[in-house]
């Protein structure tokens, strides 16, 4: 009994800990965290009756991860010429990340956002994406298109040691690239909201990882640290089952803010969040857009088709020439009255054979 009592204690202790989280604390953001008194509604850039949370399925996290660690395991085995990565850590989810990304999505902005530290992750930072596209186009497709935009930037692949600078006008590639590859980032939570404007669909991405750039710096506190030799070669914990290239999933990081100082793991086996439940509106028809028009009927314009040609020949060696081929030649008439020949297109272009 007193053993049973004793769990109880410690498991509404843990409880406590998790609940009693004060995101408007002084040391986080200054007092004004996204998560302070958020009441998880729309904010006022979002347009009102056209906006809608996407569901983070486990289809839709997996994507994620499976995006980031493709690439970081591509990368880090000297992909382009660029130096082989020595201990860069496996990317996976967290709860706590996605909770921020989850409020920081909801303004609808899409910007960089400048705080979005957590008690546990004091260095975090944000990366964005925006893809507009029209309903036909899937959320996952969509997606797919908003992740390359960071793992393949216009990027000179010449270029063996990446350059990087905490002032962006001197760096020759974008923040969110450089956040992909950081070896010392190994969680990473994300967000997605789509809104109508005015006949677009806009899908907002915000990822959330739990160690960013801008503290980076050449050999103090690197993006990534090199090696001349094996990848991976500094993983205490050897190398990933499926990514070879990077480190095991339990290997712990070097902290955030510079040195060799390693960090524990956090356990976040949080709930998934519950997402609003707006649809997004139908297509109204007004004078600013169109009617969309029906599919068209392929057998609208048809007339009603002759019977099929007589094969009968096929098994008759007396038939004449007229009879084998009489309504084939009627049926083949009819066709060529049904279907014109359409004129060459001047936009296409053939390979000439030499």
């Amino acid at each position: 009994m007193i053993k049973w009592i004793w769990l109880l204690s410690l498991v509404l202790n843990i409880y406590n800990i998790k609940a009693s989280t004060d995101w408007c604390a002084t040391d986080l953001c200054n007092g004004q965290h996204v998560l302070c008194k958020n009441n998880k509604k729309f904010h006022s850039p979002c347009p009102n009756h056209a906006t809608a949370m996407v569901i983070m399925k486990k289809d839709m996290i997996n994507l994620i991860l499976e995006k980031h660690n493709d690439y970081r395991n591509k990368f880090a085995a000297g992909i382009d010429n660029h130096a082989k990565a020595a201990r860069m850590a496996t990317i996976q989810w967290d709860w706590e990340l996605a909770k921020v990304a989850d409020a920081l999505v909801r303004r609808c902005e899409p910007l960089r956002d400048e705080c979005v530290r957590t008690p546990n992750n004091l260095y975090a930072e944000v990366s964005y994406s925006l893809e507009k596209y029209y309903c036909m186009t899937s959320k996952k497709d969509a997606l797919r298109k908003q992740l390359d935009y960071w793992f393949d930037p216009k990027r000179k692949d010449e270029s063996h040691k990446l350059f990087f600078s905490i002032k962006e006008n001197e760096q020759e590639l974008p923040l969110n690239y450089f956040q992909v590859l950081r070896d010392r980032a190994n969680r990473v939570g994300c967000a997605i909201v789509e809104y109508i404007r005015p006949a677009l669909v806009h899908q907002l991405l915000k990822c959330v990882y739990n160690c960013g750039v801008t503290l980076c710096e050449d050999d103090h506190n690197p993006v990534y640290e090199d090696t001349e030799y094996d990848t991976a070669e500094e993983c205490v914990m050897g190398s990933h089952s499926k990514y070879k290239n990077l480190c095991h999933e339990d290997e712990q990081v070097k902290s955030c803010d510079g040195g060799d100082l390693l960090v524990e793991n956090e356990n976040n086996n949080e709930p998934p969040l519950t997402a609003t439940t707006i649809p997004l509106p139908s297509y109204n028809i007004s004078e600013f857009l169109p009617a969309i028009p029906d599919n068209p009927d392929p057998f609208l314009s048809f007339g009603e088709l002759p019977d099929n040609p007589d094969i009968s020949f096929r098994t008759n060696r007396n038939h004449s020439l007229l009879a084998k081929h009489g309504k084939n030649l009627e049926y083949k008439h009819w066709l060529t009255k049904l279907i014109p020949t359409r004129p060459l297109n001047p936009y296409k272009v053939t390979k000439r054979i030499k």
